[in-house]
Order: C-alpha cells, then sequence, then structure tokens
C-alpha cells in the first residue's frame, strides 16, 4: 500500500456557486488527502485546527490522529464566491491555527518512511524550509509541492522561494496561471524551461496537463466533457494533485496517473466538497478508467456507480 503524507492547511470553507452556499470542510491538504484515500493509498495528514474546528469527526474518522494538531488559535477559514465562469474570489482568508504547522511536525521518523509527502499549498518561506528539512532528512523521500496564486501576486520574494523549493522537491506542480506567475513569461513552453525542476507538472484546465522531465515535455489531455454542470469546484486542483501522485506512485505510468487524476477531479466536481469522493475505495488506478467509461451514458449511472462502489 502506498504511504502518503499530506502537509498543509484544514479549513472552515464558507462557498458559494451559481448552485448555492454552504459551509463546508476545506484546505488543499485535506483534499489531497481524500483523492489519495480514493486511490486506496494510507495517507497521513499532517495539518493543524483550531479548538473551534467544527468538522473534527470528519478528521479523525478518515485520517490517524497523530498528523492533526490542536492549537489554541482560531482555525484556518476561507470565503470563497465563484462567478458564472467558475473562477474563484476570495472574499476572506484568515490563516489562523495553520500559521502553527512546523517543520518539526513533518521531520519526524514515521513520517520520514513514507513513500512520497506532498506539501500542499502554503507560505512559499515554510515551504522550502520543509523541503529541505525533508531532504537533508531523507533524501530519497518522495517530495512534492504546489502552490496558488494567493502566495505569488505582488510578491516577488515568495515567487523566488517557492522556485529555490522547485529546485529541491522531486515533483511541482503549478497551474498555467501560477507558471506564468512564477515565470513573468506568458509563453507555456517557454515559462517551463526558466523552472528547474526535477519533475514539472503543469495543469491546464480542461486542456489537461503538459509534464517535462529533463528535457522532455508530454501533454496529456484532460477528459474535458466528464462534468457538464458543476455543482462545486473547490479543491478540485487539490484533488488532481492528490490522485496524480498516489496513482503515479501505484504505476510509475505519468500519462495513466494524469489521466486518474483528471478522472477523480471531474468526479469531486459533482458535489460539493469532496462528499463524492469521500467514500470511494478503488482497488487500483484501473477502476477509475471503469469511472471515466460509466461516464458516456448518465449522470444517473455514475451516481448509481459510485453507490454500489461504496456498498
Amino acid at each position: 500500500m502506498v504511504k502518503a503524507v499530506f502537509v498543509g492547511h484544514v479549513s472552515i470553507d464558507n462557498v458559494r456557486t451559481q448552485q448555492g452556499e454552504r459551509a463546508q470542510p476545506g484546505g488543499a491538504a485535506l483534499y489531497a488527502s481524500m483523492a489519495a484515500k480514493a486511490l486506496g493509498a494510507s495517507p497521513l495528514l499532517i495539518t493543524a485546527i483550531g479548538y473551534d474546528y467544527p468538522y473534527k469527526e470528519i478528521l479523525y474518522s478518515n485520517f490517524p490522529s497523530q498528523g492533526i494538531k490542536l492549537v489554541n488559535l482560531p482555525s484556518t477559514r476561507f470565503e470563497i464566491e465563484y462567478d458564472e465562469a467558475w473562477k474563484a474570489h476570495y472574499r476572506k482568508v484568515e490563516i489562523g491555527a495553520g500559521a502553527k504547522i512546523t517543520v518539526a511536525d513533518v521531520v519526524k521518523p514515521h513520517v520520514l518512511k513514507s513513500s512520497l509527502l506532498h506539501v500542499a499549498p502554503m507560505n512559499p518561506p515554510k515551504v522550502l524550509k520543509i523541503v529541505k528539512g525533508l531532504k537533508e532528512k531523507a533524501s530519497s523521500l518522495k517530495v512534492s509541492i504546489n502552490t496558488c496564486t494567493h502566495y505569488l501576486e505582488n510578491n516577488a520574494r515568495n515567487r523566488g522561494l517557492f522556485l529555490k523549493a522547485a529546485e529541491e522537491a522531486d515533483v511541482t506542480i503549478v497551474s498555467d496561471q501560477e507558471l506564468r506567475l512564477l515565470t513573468g513569461i506568458e509563453a507555456i513552453t517557454l515559462a517551463m524551461r526558466k523552472v528547474k525542476a526535477k519533475t514539472l507538472v503543469v495543469t491546464l484546465g480542461e486542456v489537461g496537463a503538459l509534464i517535462k522531465e529533463g528535457d522532455k515535455a508530454q501533454l496529456t489531455p484532460a477528459l474535458s466533457a466528464l462534468v457538464k454542470k458543476p455543482v462545486d469546484v473547490t479543491g478540485a486542483g487539490d484533488v488532481w494533485c492528490g490522485a496524480f501522485l498516489t496513482a503515479y506512485a501505484k504505476t510509475n505510468d505519468l500519462h495513466k496517473a494524469t489521466t486518474a487524476a483528471s478522472i477523480l477531479s471531474a468526479v469531486k466536481c459533482m458535489g460539493w466538497n469532496f462528499e463524492r469522493i469521500a467514500e470511494l475505495r478503488l482497488k487500483d488506478v484501473d477502476e477509475v478508467l471503469d469511472l471515466a467509461a460509466s461516464f458516456r451514458e448518465s449522470y444517473y449511472r455514475i451516481t448509481r456507480w459510485l453507490k454500489n462502489s461504496q456498498a
């Protein structure tokens, strides 16, 4: 079994979409961890929450308690509103308890024995410290990193520190928008050359993903027609990351991992937060492909498939 570790924020989200408004559990590390669990991994979630966090039962029923730190601060909160084009507008960002995630929480013996460790979007100085700390203690541990525009916009120092972290990490995952912010270059292929990452993954939304290893790059198209009417896209990119890394660890096949990530991310968007993938327990990556095949028939068939897989 793949032993995956996900480090980052768990939050209280208030999400408003064209389908309505909900308060729900969120946070990049939580979404990525749920995706890894759906693909049969045994994830450890390393995070910090406040005593006011209302969804503790969800965390403790899905992940070992040893990675969840309770601190005397308000929990991390995000208020997100989506426009008709599904562009996210962050109306409120309160890091709170998430600021207490430390390098010491990560560089522990049981963590260093894992198959892979993913650092979800956090402040780039902290990301760099965590990656360096991990590589000093366990150079063979596969470490991946991810970021978001919130940390990069109007902050040249953060952009530089994240690029340094990318040089240290084994896998760096960014969106095309984040890549442009990091490099200042509009052309994706030219911008990719400026990032000195061992493996660089650039997600392109409905187009797919570009993956560069060394001088070679390949495009895996997305399955853009899977979900015609999303309910909630919050965390879709984080689910993509968790699914991609878990599938890659299982198969060592970048193309199959990218396809699995695209499918699971699409399923996530069919419901609020991660409710559509929360009970999935897929035995292998090929089962994700079976799930995609069911999209051809109807939404009802997909829903029935999901219910059957949970039985």
